[in-house]
Parts: structure tokens; C-alpha cells; sequence
């Protein structure tokens, strides 16, 4: 791997790990040794106060004050049943394909939602 240029130097992979956790503020990482097999364990911070929650907020407010009751519905089952397909939401509301694929598309025009995935076996995500 190193000869082909995927990995920069032999045994650099963790110092960058900890310089970058450090230079983003973040708690360094726990490495062990489990019978011969590192583990590097991520601590997740603490964003209760963070930012984020306003930007939440934001974005629950935008979806509550553009989106229909349907449209709720199907986002809510989007987001609890990641990569689910547009004829699964149909039989799950008892609606035509084609409503859902209407609501979907809605969705997706106001970047809530995506589509991933071949035209076959591809499915919708919350963003």
C-alpha cells in the first residue's frame, strides 16, 4: 500500500489522528490493543450547547412551515427507515406510487431529502 501511494508513511496513521483531533478541539481518541487488533475509539463532544441547536431549529421550523401533512408523514418514515423506496411509502400509506412520487419530488426540491442509488434497488435519505 505504501508503494502504491495510498498510505503517506508506515505507522503516521495515528499521530495525524490525534494532531487533528487536537487542532479541532476535539477529545483525543482511545487507542488499545485487543489480542492483536488496535482499536481506536472516537469520544463523541458534547454539542447539547452547541450551534447546532439553532440550526435544528431552523430547519425543523423551515420543514413544519413548507411541508403538508403527507408530505410530514413520509418525510418522518424517510428518516426512521433510511433508503426506503418510493413503492414500499406507497403501500405503507395506501397511496399510488405516483402520489408519493409527487410528495418526493417536493422533498427533494426543498433539499430535505435525496434519492440515492440505481433506479432499481436505490432509495430516498433525509440530508
Amino acid at each position: 500500500m505504501y508503494y502504491s501511494g495510498v498510505i503517506e508513511h508506515w505507522g503516521r496513521g495515528l499521530s495525524m489522528i490525534f494532531e487533528e483531533c487536537k487542532r479541532a478541539g476535539l477529545p483525543q481518541p482511545k487507542v488499545t490493543d485487543e489480542r492483536g487488533v488496535v482499536k481506536v475509539t472516537f469520544i463523541r463532544p458534547d454539542l447539547s450547547d452547541h450551534k447546532n441547536g439553532t440550526i435544528n431549529d431552523t430547519i425543523n421550523d423551515t420543514i413544519n412551515d413548507t411541508i403538508n401533512e403527507i408530505e410530514k408523514l413520509i418525510y418522518n418514515r424517510i428518516v426512521s427507515s433510511p433508503g426506503i423506496s418510493a413503492v414500499a411509502l406507497a403501500d405503507e400509506f395506501n397511496k399510488s406510487v405516483r402520489t408519493i412520487m409527487r410528495v418526493l419530488k417536493h422533498l427533494v426540491e426543498l433539499n430535505i431529502i435525496e434519492y440515492r442509488g440505481s433506479k432499481k434497488t436505490g432509495g430516498y435519505f433525509s440530508l
